[in-house]
């Protein structure tokens, strides 16, 4: 009789399948942690500012007007605006990015979290300069505030006597490509500093 192969099943799962084998496995041999974390440290860590950019500029430009035009008019719960049905896809295509910043942020991994921020500003301020989009042309305040809000929300994952320097780190990776912007992003950095650290303004 032969004997059947047996197959790697491993290879079948999806994430949270993943995630919960993992679970099992550290459980049941707690020394892989160490090796475990290493490689989880190489995977999270590995981020470009500039490929993030890419990334964005593509999702967002890949956004076909007729997706707007499709969540756009009449609907049963009322009228939706083209500039409206336009910053709920935008806001869709930056959102796994945003949440990539954040997962690392609260990982621990400052540096990976503001590569991504700086990534997500980038490519935002590529979209704007480079035009051409309609669902952007819809939405023209869309690639600005995102930013601002991007930066804002990594700034106050910081505990808060640390914000103004990640703030900076962060501002000091775009300011040479992104110089339009920069007033307005320190600005919302500013704001994310309690109010008895601030700069204060000479007299």
């Amino acid at each position: 009789m032969t004997r059947r192969k047996t197959k790697d099943l491993v290879y079948y799962l999806v994430d949270r399948e993943c995630g919960e084998v993992l679970a099992q496995l550290l459980a049941s041999h707690p020394d892989l942690r160490g090796e475990t974390n290493v490689i989880a440290e190489s995977l999270l860590g590995d981020v470009s500012a500039e490929v993030t950019s890419k990334e964005v500029a593509k999702q967002v430009r890949d956004l076909g007007v007729d997706r707007l035009w499709g969540r756009t008019g009449r609907k049963p719960w009322g009228y939706v605006e083209p500039g409206e049905a336009a910053w709920e896809l935008l806001e869709q295509a930056v959102e796994s990015l945003q949440n990539d910043m954040k997962r690392r942020m609260r990982a621990g991994m400052e540096s990976a979290a503001e590569m991504l921020c700086q990534g997500v500003v980038l490519g935002l301020y590529r979209v704007e300069k480079s035009g051409g989009s309609e669902v952007v042309d819809c939405a023209p305040d869309f690639p600005l505030e995102t930013a601002a809000y991007t930066v804002s929300t990594l700034v106050k994952m910081y505990p808060k006597s640390r914000r103004r320097a990640g703030g900076r780190r962060i501002i000091e990776g775009v300011e040479q490509r992104c110089g339009e912007w920069v007033n307005v992003l320190q600005r919302v950095v500013e704001e994310a500093i309690p109010l008895g650290k601030r700069t204060r303004k000479r007299r």
